[in-house]
C-alpha cells in the first residue's frame, strides 16, 4: 500500500533486510527486526536462530501486522528522491525535530 504525501512517499516501517519502506509485514521480537515479505522474514528468522519462520513464529518471536489502518499516526520514515528520512510528520513542531525531516545514518 503506497502512501502519499504532498513531499513523498511515506511508511510506518522499514524492512530490516531489503531497505524497503512497509506498511504490512513481519516483525521479530519487540520490533528489533521488520521483513517486508516472507523471503525476507525466512532469513530474519534464521539469522535469530529459528529453523525458519514458522518455527519463529510458534516461538512467539515473529507475527505479521498491518499498520496501514492508522496510517498518520503510524507513519515513521518518508522516501524523497529515493533516500529514507525519519519522518515527524506535517504538523511536528520544530523545537522537537529542529526540522521536519532527519535523514536516516
Amino acid at each position: 500500500m503506497k502512501q502519499q504525501t504532498n513531499k513523498g512517499q511515506i511508511f510506518a516501517r522499514i524492512c530490516s533486510v531489503t531497505g524497503q519502506g512497509m506498511w504490512d509485514g513481519w516483525v521479530f521480537g519487540d520490533g528489533e527486526f521488520y521483513a517486508i515479505d516472507e523471503m525476507s522474514a525466512q532469513k530474519v528468522a534464521t539469522d535469530m536462530g529459528y529453523r525458519d519462520l514458522q518455527d519463529a513464529y510458534d516461538n512467539d518471536a515473529a507475527y505479521w501486522t498491518d499498520w496501514a489502518e492508522d496510517s498518520e499516526e503510524n507513519a515513521q520514515y518518508i522516501e524523497i528522491g529515493g533516500i529514507l528520512y525519519d519522518y515527524a510528520g506535517e504538523d511536528a513542531p520544530p523545537e522537537i525535530y529542529g526540522t521536519e525531516y532527519k535523514p536516516i545514518k
